[in-house]
């Protein structure tokens, strides 16, 4: 049986990421996508908080925000 370590350095983060809470989400997506140059933002996740942060993502890059669960639909 071959062990996998996780790629992120400290537990806290593993924690967050099973349960983040929508301030952590905007604060990740605003740290990574903030200088980026693109269209839209597709949120493939939409079982957690994320969806709270939707208008919030639109509204400060000017670009829609779509989640799975909509490009389903």
């Amino acid at each position: 049986m071959m062990r996998i370590k996780p790629s992120l350095p400290h537990s806290s983060e593993i924690v967050n990421l099973v349960s983040p809470k929508s301030s952590y989400i905007f604060q990740i997506g605003q740290d990574k996508l903030q200088g980026l140059d693109f269209d839209a933002i597709f949120n493939s996740c939409t079982n957690f908080g994320a969806c709270e942060t939707l208008q919030i993502f639109e509204d400060l890059f000017g670009v829609p925000v779509v989640t799975s669960n909509q490009a389903f639909i």
